[in-house]
């Protein structure tokens, strides 16, 4: 499982089409949106209020799990499957570039 610390607004990205974006930090629960878009004509939303320790499904073998609420945002705990990643939004932009780059300089 990889953990990771969000706040308010920030967001995860699993594999390309699953981005989870936390949405509201309270004291023991936090709430988060979780879109999948597969580039068909809607992306489906779900929102989801999660509990300390009780993992929310996302879809087959993939799941995410609130470990701890604290003053700076809260700590998300993810599991997918080996070959799918799962990346901070920040980062996941970062890779998008680099590849997008490379395809540029490679026309």
């Amino acid at each position: 499982m990889l953990y990771l610390s969000r706040n308010e607004g920030d967001a995860v990205m699993i594999g390309d089409c699953i981005r989870v974006v936390v949405s509201m930090v309270s004291r023991r629960r936090v709430t988060v949106h979780i879109t999948r878009d597969y580039g068909l004509s809607t992306a489906t939303t779900q929102i989801s209020s999660l509990a300390p320790g009780k993992p929310q499904h996302i879809e087959r073998d993939m799941f995410v799990m609130l470990r701890r609420t604290g003053r700076r945002g809260a700590k998300l705990g993810f599991k997918a499957p080996i070959n799918v990643p799962v990346h901070r939004q920040e980062i996941y932009d970062k890779i998008a570039e680099a590849e997008h780059d490379v395809t540029q300089a490679a026309s």
